[in-house]
């Protein structure tokens, strides 16, 4: 049976029409559900569970259950480095984390010390796939 781990919360399985999510596992995303959480007696573990009735509409949220970051929208063209450095995100990483982006994605230079960013190999005059 699965319940909820926000304390107070009696919501287990999905029979109050809510459904759970796991913790994320990302230091910084971890850090801020537990202070949201305001659960002191212990730390969630593998696997805990909060329902989803804990979360406002504006959450966003992959097929896998994984919470992403939204920032606020921007008006006209502005670049995604000028958004990734007035969004507020880069202070939410920590020495050792990793940002995985697509190519073309070059904030190297915005990044806190000890955070690495790993983008994939440009393919100059290349086949993208082996025939």
């Amino acid at each position: 049976m699965v319940m909820c781990f926000a304390p107070t919360c009696k919501h287990y399985s999905e029979k109050h029409g809510c459904t759970f999510f796991t913790f994320p596992t990302e230091r910084a995303e971890l850090a801020r559900w537990k202070k949201l959480i305001r659960r002191l007696d212990r730390d969630p573990g593998k696997f805990s569970r909060i329902c989803s009735c804990h979360f406002i509409n504006g959450d966003r949220r992959a097929p896998n259950g994984v919470v992403i970051f939204a920032s606020a929208l921007y008006p006209g063209s502005i670049s995604d480095k000028k958004i990734t450095a007035n969004c507020g995100v880069l202070k939410e990483f920590v020495a050792g984390d990793l940002i995985v982006a697509d190519k073309g994605f070059l904030i190297a230079e915005l990044l806190p010390p000890g955070v690495a960013l790993n983008l994939p190999p440009f393919l100059y005059n290349t086949f993208q796939m082996a025939l």
